[in-house]
């Protein structure tokens, strides 16, 4: 029973019939997000596609099974092992979006530090970082130029987007190779530019993948934040293309309500 405690040690038998596995928001207090993620066979090749998604700040109270791991959990998901562990085991993803459950300033930096992976197959990257603040503007752009730095080992990259949604400074860079062009996009609640290293890097990188290949930087309009009430309305207003979040999701996150059935935007077709 899915609203039950549930206890990730148990087995399972194999579904081979199951082409997509959702669950939704409402169960975060009784299974934890990150458990998902660390225990998700990540390096089987037949999953292509996994995005989740975190708290930023937790909104309900803690569950039971909850309670007990969560602490534990999140020390873990500091720990520079937990996350080299991530990383080993996404290699044969197409599409990674994982929001508010790791950082994205460690897991590059460890990516960039391991010659030997590679992330073959990988077309779409999405990750969070709390680095992405107003006067942090170094930080970000160390964060940038290894985001580049790790493209070159995705041969298949289409989207790279880093951002994130905390009201008093969401920020979002997304990067999108095209055949022809390599099409750069950077957002924030406050007046961020880019620096001239992080344009050189993405260069290279589209000499490399196209000697055709052109660099297109736009600096998106400053974002105005004043009539927020949540990260959600964040999200909506960085209008990111990865798929980071479902839609219904964001709803029920923008209006801090469930969503009745009649106004659900239809589902995805598989």
């Amino acid at each position: 029973m899915l609203y039950g405690h549930v206890f990730m040690e148990e087995s399972f038998p194999t579904v081979d019939v199951v082409h997509r596995l959702l669950v939704r928001k409402q169960t975060r207090r009784i299974l934890s997000v990150k458990l998902w993620v660390l225990s998700a066979q990540c390096n089987s090749s037949e999953l292509k596609k996994l995005v989740a998604f975190g708290e930023i700040k937790p909104s309900l109270a803690p569950g039971p099974y909850e309670a007990l791991s969560e602490d534990l959990i999140f020390e873990e998901l500091k720990s520079e092992k937990l996350i080299h562990r991530l990383a080993t085991s996404t290699c044969k993803l197409e599409q990674l979006c994982l929001s508010y459950v790791v950082d994205a300033s460690k897991s590059l930096i460890i990516a960039e530090g391991q010659p030997a992976l590679h992330w073959l197959k990988l077309e779409t990257l999405a990750l969070t970082s709390p680095s992405f603040h107003i006067g942090n503007e170094a930080g970000i752009i160390q964060m940038l130029e290894t985001a580049a730095k790790i493209a070159r080992k995705m041969p298949e990259l289409r989207t790279l987007e880093l951002w994130n949604a905390e009201k008093s400074h969401a920020f979002a860079f997304t990067c999108r190779i095209t055949p022809s062009a390599v099409e750069i996009l950077y957002r924030a609640t406050w007046e961020f530019k880019l620096a001239g290293s992080v344009e050189k890097l993405w260069e290279d990188l589209a000499q490399e993948r196209n000697q055709g290949h052109k660099v297109c930087v736009q600096r998106g309009q400053l974002i105005n934040a004043s009539e927020w009430k949540s990260h959600g309305d964040a999200i909506h207003a960085l209008n990111l293309t990865a798929d980071v979040v479902h839609p219904v999701s964001l709803m029920q996150i923008r209006r801090g309500e469930i969503i009745s059935p009649a106004e659900m935007p239809p589902m995805e077709q598989q």
